[in-house]
């Protein structure tokens, strides 16, 4: 590595955002007794400069040593590359004990966890969603990848595992690159970074010969002030032209949860290209219609909407289902593009003088899903629903002819048909008789009536209870509070949760807060009263088999709406957290099975 020279002060800047302390009572010393000890010290000798003094590599040593037992981990290969940089910075004054703080704080907020697990899995993830977001903004990079069968695992291992560390010899550079994705507190910094780097080489690499267009990749390095400057501002681009709810979708998959790190993997797995939450569809759909969930006219979901490319949406169902209602400001897929694989193919000619300044998203009746993730040149697919081909078949014509930002709906037509109907907003020739969501819709009521547990906890809600309506004089009487809440707390199975009464059409919370209790046999709430004797006045209560929904919709994650039997009315509760929404979902679904079981006396 280079000498550091010149960048001392820069590091004042790095203590705010890594929120190191200073103070000098930081015990550094350690023992040299880990079980791998001896790998430490063969890595440390293999450190990409191999400039390091002898007391320099002792430190770095000590520092990988201390960081490994205090994170109760083991040590792992390419943490000697992270590491290293944050050693030399000694070279430049900082402080030895301030120097390891920002070692560990950097590899937490850049990669948590990422040496947690014995298996890599988040590497996993972030392989996953490199590829997705390379597809969406360089198709033929991705093409060109797959055709040649050079997966990420083959090329990116290093630029995640090290934060480039491994491409940058001169100190400068990296802490500059570094420095830069401290700055943007995004987890998804690092595949616009791999992405941009690909950019910035592109022509280094396609020139080369199949068989060695992985070397070629892995002698590529940033070497000069104008590489990096290059690159940091092509992911900033790539990250302004990546839409800002999918950025949000992918974001909440949180690589670096070791609990849910397997679902995650999975989820990923099954996506063949970016999803776009309905939201946005629907804010492209009806512009004159408040649809965020904000109160605030300074919303930063809308303020980001309004940096991105122009959107286009592709309604991609069959005529029928098109003609019993579609949505405002869609193209219809012509009808005749079903009965011909020629007319698929050619579609995307139409639209090639927008390519790169449009965004073109693919609406089908339902969630878009496919077995693979690679691109099968002509294949009419056959089998399967008509609808699914089609999309599939379109993504691939678009890809094929190179047309970056290509995207599906988030559950196609059929999510979008629960938020419009949820928002009050307005269909174009919409009949519900033939409309196939509205006559499912009617059908699951029907099977809920029964009380039958199939899509008890999906679907669409009616018009939620507002908390102007009640009154003191509708809560139960005190005696029957009594009874029926000491009922319940006598139950260990009782769980009791703080909530707000949630007005969709004000889109804003009750004042006044309320409690929710629920156990395996009932459902109840009341308002709050700390200050009082008993501190649940009763509203409402219900036997738990009478519930007929549970609904949560994704844009309003902590936000549940209930219906029971003999209520006309949605009770929508806003919570603390989304983490206590989905907490309350997963256990009523629970009891309400266990009571709809035959095995339930």
């Amino acid at each position: 590595m280079a000498t550091v020279s010149n960048i001392g002060g820069r590091f004042d800047h790095w203590q705010t955002l890594l929120t190191v302390s200073n103070s000098e009572g930081f015990e550094l010393q350690t023992s040299f007794d880990l079980p791998n000890q001896d790998i430490i010290k063969a890595d440390i000798e293999r450190v990409q400069s191999g400039s390091l003094s002898q007391t320099e590599r002792e430190l770095l040593e000590c520092f990988l040593t201390k960081y490994c037992k205090e994170e109760k981990i083991s040590y792992k290969q390419c943490m000697n590359e992270i590491c290293a940089p944050f050693v030399l910075m000694t070279r430049s004054g900082v402080p030895t004990h301030v120097s390891y703080q920002y070692f560990k704080g950097f590899v937490q907020v850049t990669m948590p966890a990422m040496f947690a697990d014995p298996d890599f899995r988040p590497l996993q993830a972030y392989f996953l969603v490199f590829r997705i977001v390379l597809r969406y903004h360089e198709p033929r990079l991705s093409a060109f990848f797959q055709l040649n069968n050079i997966t990420p695992e083959l090329y990116t291992t290093s630029w995640f595992l090290t934060a480039f560390a491994f491409k940058i010899d001169d100190l400068n550079l990296l802490y500059t690159l570094w420095y830069e994705l401290l700055l943007e507190k995004d987890q998804l910094m690092l595949v616009y970074i791999s992405i941009a780097f690909l950019q910035n080489f592109r022509s280094l690499i396609i020139n080369k010969e199949d068989s060695i267009i992985a070397h070629a990749i892995s002698q590529l390095s940033i070497a000069t002030t104008e590489d990096l400057t290059s690159i940091l501002q092509r992911a900033k681009n790539i990250k302004k032209c990546t839409p800002y709810s999918t950025r949000l979708r992918l974001m909440q998959y949180n690589f670096y949860s070791i609990d849910r790190i397997d679902e995650t993997i999975i989820s990923l797995e099954q996506e063949y290209c970016l999803i776009l939450p309905v939201q946005e569809i629907l804010h492209m759909a009806y512009p004159e219609s408040k649809i965020c969930d904000c109160i605030h006219v300074r919303c930063l979901w809308c303020a980001k909407r309004k940096e991105q490319i122009s959107l286009m949406v592709i309604d991609c169902r069959t005529k029928k289902e098109q003609s019993s209602g579609a949505i405002p400001n869609t193209l219809l897929l012509p009808e005749e593009t079903y009965k011909n694989h020629q007319i698929v193919l050619d579609y995307p000619d139409q639209f090639l003088e927008s390519r790169g300044n449009v965004h073109i998203c693919l609406m089908g009746s339902t969630n878009f899903k496919t077995s693979s993730f690679d691109i099968k040149q002509g294949s009419e697919n056959g089998g399967g629903c008509e609808v699914q081909v089609m999309i599939e078949n379109l993504l691939q014509a678009f890809l094929i002819k190179g047309f970056p930002y290509i995207s599906v709906v988030d559950g196609g037509f059929e999510q979008c048909h629960e938020f419009i109907t949820y928002f009050e907003l307005e269909f174009l020739e919409h009949n519900p008789k033939k409309c196939k969501v509205c006559v499912k819709d009617r059908a699951s009521h029907s099977i809920l009536m029964k009380n039958k547990f199939k899509q008890t906890f999906m679907g669409r809600v009616k018009e939620p209870i507002e908390e102007k309506k009640r009154s003191k004089s509708q809560d139960q009487d005190k005696t029957g509070t009594e009874f029926t809440v000491n009922t319940m707390l006598r139950s260990r199975k009782t769980e009791g949760f703080k909530c707000w009464i949630y007005d969709k059409k004000a889109n804003k919370d009750s004042e006044e807060k309320y409690v929710l209790l629920f156990n395996d046999m009932t459902f109840a709430y009341g308002r709050a009263c700390p200050h009082e004797k008993f501190p649940v006045s009763l509203v409402y209560y219900a036997n738990l088999d009478s519930l007929l929904k549970i609904t949560s919709l994704r844009e309003f994650p902590s936000v549940l709406n209930f219906i029971f039997a003999g209520q006309q009315n949605v009770m929508s509760f806003k919570f603390k957290s989304k983490d206590i929404a989905r907490h309350i979902i997963n256990q009523m679904k629970k009891y309400y099975a266990e009571l709809r079981s035959p095995t339930k006396k």
